[in-house]
């Protein structure tokens, strides 16, 4: 599975928000700057992820950017999905008794990785406490 550098920036956005203050909003230039991310795709990212749901925004000399829910109740794979949907690549629809077996690695593949990110929270992101699951994937370096 790849993951576009616009998800990337996406999960790293919600991060930073899911690491402030909670009820406190962000500025989108303070999170372009940390995360290392340009200003101009940050804001697209972040109006994709208010569409969705997950931040809200507010305008302002107080204003910018907060998640819509506590970070623990946002799962990585929302995150993914509200940018990159669907996140799985569909397989191809022609079957024959030499290809199925290989079909069904690819869905049990699919499988794991929404299980996966299903798994995560924002709030485990930002705590560095990992799920079993992460843990098992990721190796001794988590």
């Amino acid at each position: 599975m790849r993951i576009s550098a616009k998800t990337d920036y996406a999960v790293k956005a919600c991060a930073h928000l899911a690491s402030a203050v909670p009820g406190r909003y962000v500025k989108a230039d303070e999170i372009a700057r940390t995360q290392a991310v340009p200003l101009e795709f940050l804001e697209n990212i972040l109006r994709e992820l208010r569409r969705a749901g997950l931040v809200e925004a507010q305008r302002g000399a107080d204003g910018g950017y907060r998640l819509a829910r506590a970070a623990a109740a946002i799962t990585v794979v929302e995150v993914v999905q509200a940018i990159d949907s669907p996140i799985t690549e569909p397989h191809a629809a022609v079957v024959t008794e030499a290809s199925e077996g290989v079909g069904t690695v690819w869905r049990a593949l699919d499988g794991a990785v929404l299980s996966l990110l299903q798994s995560v929270s924002l709030a485990d992101v930002v705590a560095g406490v990992w799920p079993a699951e992460v843990v098992q994937f990721a190796g001794e370096g988590v």
